[in-house]
C-alpha cells in the first residue's frame, strides 16, 4: 500500500468523527496532503535519529508535543458556517492545549435538527413535484381543448381538474364508471405577461405565487377585468422560464468576442437558492479589450480543482468560444515565445549585459506587431526598470 492510499483511508476514518461533531471540513485532497506532511516530517526525523545535536532534539520534542494537539482539518470558514453555538465552542475548545471536552454518545439536538432538515427537504420535493404535476395537467387540458372538435361526446368526458382555463361540468350518467366531468373551455384570455414584466419580477425576487396577488390587484385597481387576463401561477412560471431562456440566448448571440480573452473564476461558498445548505458556486468571467461578460455561476458538487476546471470548460464550449480562444491564444503565445521570449531567457544569466538586454527588450516589446501584447508586456517590464541608474546607462554604451 502506498503512502497516498494509506493517507486516504486514514482521512476517511477521521472525517467520520468530524461529521459526528457537525463540523465542516476541508476538501479530502487537502486533508490528505496535511496528513502526508506529518508523515514525511516524521520520516525525516527518523532518518536522522542518530543525531544528538540540540537543534535535532528540539525538533523531535516539538514533533512529539504536536501529536497531542488536534489534527485540525476544519474548513477555513468553519466558525462562520457552523450555526450551533455549542458546536462552535466545541471546536474552539478542541484547538486548545490538552483538547478539553469530548463528543457525547448521542447528540439529541443535532439529531432533531437533522430530522427537521430532512422533513423540510421532503416537503420541498413534494412541492416541486406538485408544481410539475400541475404544469402537466395544464398541458394535458390544452391538448384536450385543441382536439375537442374532432372527438366524440364520449371521448370528451374527462376527469374534472381545477385549472384557470376550464370549468368542470358534471356528467348525467349514473354509472360510477361514467361519473366523470368534461372540461368546458372559457373565452380566450389576454396575455399580459411580457418579457419586461418577467424581468422585473426576477429583479425584485418576487415568487410566482406572490406575483399572482400583485398583478391581480394591480389590474383590478386599473379597472381591468381580472377574469379576462391570463394571470396564474403556472402561467407566470412558464413565462419566466421562457423569458430567461430568451435573455440567455440573446446574450450569447450578441456577444462580440475579441482576439484575446482572459478567463477568470473564483469559487464561493454560498447559500443554496432552494435549501438552507451552503453549496460551492463558481462565477466564471471572460474579459478582453473592450469586452467583459459573466458566463455563468454554476453549482459544483465539490470545490476541487477538477470540478472547477470541468465547469469552466463546459461553459466556454456552451458559449462557442473554445476554438477561437484556444487557436488564437496558442498561436499568439507561440509567436511571442519564438520571436521575443526565448532569446531573452537564454541571455538572462549574463549579468554584465543585463542593462543593454533590458533596453533592447523594451524596444522590441514596443515595436511588437500585436498591439495588445505590446501594450501589456511593455507596461509590465516598465515596472522593473527602476534599477537602471546613470552608472548602468554607461555600461550599456560600453557593451554595445
Amino acid at each position: 500500500m502506498t503512502v497516498r492510499e494509506a493517507s486516504k483511508l486514514t482521512i476517511n476514518v477521521i472525517m467520520e468523527f468530524w461529521k459526528k461533531a457537525s463540523i465542516p471540513t476541508r476538501a479530502e485532497q487537502h486533508c490528505i496532503q496535511k496528513l502526508e506532511s506529518v508523515f514525511y516530517e516524521w520520516k525525516g526525523l527518523q532518518k536522522h535519529k542518530s543525531r544528538s545535536g540540540e537543534a535535532h532534539k528540539k525538533q523531535e520534542h516539538e514533533f512529539v508535543s504536536h501529536l497531542e494537539d488536534l489534527f485540525d482539518i476544519a474548513h477555513q470558514d468553519a466558525l462562520t458556517i457552523i450555526s450551533n453555538p455549542e458546536d462552535r465552542a466545541f471546536l474552539l475548545r478542541q484547538r486548545e492545549k490538552g483538547r478539553p471536552g469530548s463528543i457525547g454518545v448521542r447528540d439529541k439536538v443535532t439529531e432533531r435538527k437533522a430530522r427537521a432538515a430532512g422533513e423540510r427537504k421532503q416537503a420541498e420535493a413534494r412541492w416541486r413535484q406538485k408544481s410539475v404535476d400541475e404544469m402537466n395537467i395544464s398541458a394535458c387540458l390544452t391538448t384536450l381543448k385543441s382536439s375537442s372538435g374532432k372527438d366524440s361526446d364520449h371521448d370528451q368526458e374527462q376527469i374534472a381538474m381545477c385549472d384557470d382555463e376550464y370549468k368542470p361540468v358534471a356528467s348525467s350518467s349514473t354509472d360510477p364508471a361514467d361519473c366523470i366531468t368534461k372540461p368546458v373551455p372559457k373565452k380566450a384570455k389576454t396575455d399580459v405577461l411580457t418579457t419586461g414584466l418577467m424581468a422585473a419580477l426576477d429583479r425584485t425576487q418576487t415568487s410566482s405565487r406572490n406575483a399572482v396577488y400583485v398583478l391581480c390587484e394591480t389590474a383590478s385597481s386599473l379597472g381591468h377585468n381580472v377574469d379576462s387576463l391570463n394571470i396564474s401561477r403556472n402561467s407566470i412560471h412558464r413565462a419566466r422560464c421562457k423569458a430567461r431562456t430568451i435573455a440567455a440566448s440573446h446574450l450569447k448571440s450578441e456577444f462580440l468576442s475579441v482576439n484575446h480573452l482572459t478567463v477568470q473564476w473564483d469559487g464561493k461558498l454560498l447559500e443554496d437558492l432552494t435549501t438552507r445548505e451552503h453549496v460551492d458556486r463558481l462565477p466564471i468571467l471572460i474579459s478582453g479589450v473592450g469586452c467583459e461578460q459573466l458566463l455563468a455561476v454554476p453549482k459544483l458538487s465539490s470545490g476541487t480543482g477538477e470540478s472547477q476546471a470541468t465547469a469552466v470548460v463546459n461553459e466556454i464550449k456552451q458559449w462557442g468560444i473554445e476554438k477561437q480562444s484556444e487557436l488564437k491564444g496558442i498561436t499568439a503565445v507561440a509567436a511571442f515565445g519564438v520571436l521575443v521570449y526565448l532569446r531573452v531567457w537564454i541571455t538572462a544569466p549574463l549579468a554584465i549585459n543585463a542593462p543593454l538586454n533590458d533596453f533592447l527588450l523594451m524596444r522590441q516589446l514596443l515595436e511588437y506587431p500585436d498591439v495588445n501584447i505590446s501594450s501589456v508586456t511593455s507596461k509590465k517590464l516598465g515596472l522593473h526598470l527602476w534599477y537602471i541608474s546613470e552608472e548602468l546607462v554607461a555600461l550599456v554604451v560600453l557593451t554595445v
